[in-house]
């Protein structure tokens, strides 16, 4: 279900032309990764998304989330 998401969202942002709706498409693909528990994926799309709209404070805060998520993950290996 996420794996689909993902995919759909990253396919909307291939073909946004607005830089904010491209941003909102990779926040939202992140979202879904983050959702499968592929933590890496989903700091990568949110890079991205802030990326096409560095404002975005959503994006800003699932991105720290997200990396202290692989910190800790690190931390229990």
């Amino acid at each position: 279900r996420f794996a689909s998401a993902a995919e759909a969202f990253e396919k909307a942002a291939a073909l946004a032309a607005d830089p904010v709706l491209k941003g909102a498409a990779l926040y939202n693909a992140g979202n879904a990764h983050w959702g499968d528990q592929r933590i890496d994926d989903a700091i990568e799309k949110y890079k991205a998304a802030l990326r096409e709209n560095p404002a975005d404070p959503d994006a800003k805060h699932n991105l720290e989330l997200a990396q202290q998520k692989k910190k800790e993950r690190k931390k229990t290996q």
